[in-house]
């Protein structure tokens, strides 16, 4: 996630660039999750992604980055390496709803013999995530210098902000506007691209998201499928003096199976634990997110071709079904020559016939 550039904004964004003039730092902030830039990156065509696959809620897991910041202090351009370090946390019932904390700190030694500096940025988040979308409750966050806390604020929301809708869309942007106690801020997430990232961990596909919050510096962010935050950066000027920060994935509690970005499965939500949902299909659980077996929770196992928009599905002892996002529960027999519609409860294999006006049972010994 974000760290300190040395200047945070006051609204939805995390670290923006640390402005240090005349030996203050002036926090703003900024939030998002997002995902970005890299030098020889390639597009893939526009498609619908779960964001659950990307931004990683669950509790306990934590991410470590290294990288880079420039910042000006007292007039004297200054860089240094920073580190940074992404944990979640069980959250608050905010706005009567169970939160995740999300604790983003980042530090850094400017290594300037005639002026030591230290510093720190800690940002927290209470974020949820469900079958709608990702949402903001609160954000508060500090900058320490050489161990003195020099700044402190806290964006108290009125509502819950959606940063994004559950199932996103490569290319499109999405427009949100945060409630706080100091009026509305406009807020828009770009969902840019899906590029190769060259990590700690080896070469990845990403979806890179960019946060504009009223015309502020723009926050990017790379997201990895099963993985979470890969990179993240800023770029910005002061003055004339450029301002940025980069940071890169070096290290994570999740183990680490590189996967391309577009799966069999895009399109459904995932559930946690190989289990996903579709609104064509309900739950079902699958042996990883390239395989076109599905354990279904009706009609059991079942090997799938095609899309949820056209899709094929061959159930052992019953043969070949065809349906779609939009037709589901009806389902075409290609073995009885017919549409029937699928009774979708736990265990079920019974359908109805509309030429025999009766029930069916299909499969083994149906």
């Amino acid at each position: 996630m974000a760290v300190c550039d040395v200047s945070l904004s006051s609204n939805l964004k995390l670290v923006r660039v640390i402005e240090m003039k005349c030996g203050k730092i002036s926090i703003r902030g900024c939030l998002m999750v997002a995902c970005m830039w890299i030098g020889g990156s390639f597009s893939i065509d526009a498609q619908m992604v779960d964001l659950g696959d990307f931004l990683i809620l669950d509790r306990y897991e934590t991410w470590s980055m290294e990288g880079n910041a420039s910042f000006v202090y007292s007039g004297m351009p200054l860089s240094a390496e920073v580190g940074v370090s992404i944990e979640n946390f069980a959250g608050p019932v905010l706005h009567g709803v169970q939160t995740t904390r999300m604790v983003i700190q980042g530090s850094g030694d400017a290594g300037n013999p005639l002026l030591p500096l230290l510093f720190s940025v800690v940002q927290t988040l209470r974020l949820r995530m469900d079958d709608d979308g990702l949402y903001i409750h609160a954000r508060d966050g500090a900058i320490y210098l050489n161990g003195t806390l020099m700044d402190w604020e806290q964006e108290v929301y009125v509502s819950p902000a959606m940063l994004l809708p559950r199932m996103i869309e490569i290319g499109e942007s999405y427009p949100f506007v945060s409630k706080l106690t100091t009026g509305d801020v406009q807020n828009v997430v770009v969902v840019e691209s899906i590029e190769s990232v060259e990590t700690a961990l080896g070469i990845v596909e990403a979806i890179k998201l960019v946060l504009f919050s009223d015309g502020d510096t723009p926050f990017a962010l790379w997201l990895v499928r099963t993985v979470g935050p890969v990179k993240t950066q800023i770029d910005s000027t002061l003055g004339g003096e450029p301002l940025g920060l980069y940071g890169i994935l070096t290290d994570t509690t999740r183990p680490v199976h590189v996967q391309p970005v577009k799966t069999f499965w895009s399109g459904t939500f995932n559930m946690g634990e190989g289990w996903r949902s579709a609104k064509s299909l309900g739950s079902f659980w699958v042996p990883d997110s390239d395989s076109p077996w599905m354990g279904h929770h009706g009609f059991g196992w079942a090997y799938c071709d095609g899309e949820l928009t056209n899709l094929w599905i061959y159930l052992p002892g019953a043969g070949w079904f065809w349906t779609s996002t939009d037709f589901y529960p009806f389902m075409y027999s290609d073995t009885h020559g017919e549409v029937l519609y699928y009774f979708d409860l736990p265990g079920s294999k019974m359908f109805w016939s509309f030429l025999l006006n009766d029930y069916l049972s299909v499969g083994p010994g149906g």
